[in-house]
């Protein structure tokens, strides 16, 4: 493997990482969202509701993922101004 294919495979992987990183709260909301409507369970910030699925109870989990969706408020513009500081350091 040259030294440019090595390259050129760490800015992927940079731009991977920060997009990961960045979108990390989003996701576990959209992934608690889609469990809670599934399994039929009310989910809001406010509160764990009870959630059981095949005796066990997943609101404390459910209701923590929501909550980790507030850091998407630091993550997702620190995000962007990673992705603008990769760009430029590759332009």
């Amino acid at each position: 493997m040259s030294a440019k294919q090595r390259s050129s495979i760490l800015v992927r992987a940079a731009f991977a990482i920060i997009v990961l990183i960045a979108t990390a709260p989003m996701i576990s909301v959209l992934i608690s969202g889609v469990v809670a409507g599934v399994l039929g369970c009310p989910l809001d910030e406010g509160s764990p509701h009870p959630c059981p699925f095949m005796g066990v109870d997943l609101s404390e989990i459910l209701y923590s993922m929501v909550v980790f969706g507030w850091l998407g408020l630091v993550t997702l513009p620190l995000g962007a101004v990673a992705l603008w500081v990769w760009q430029m350091i590759r332009a």
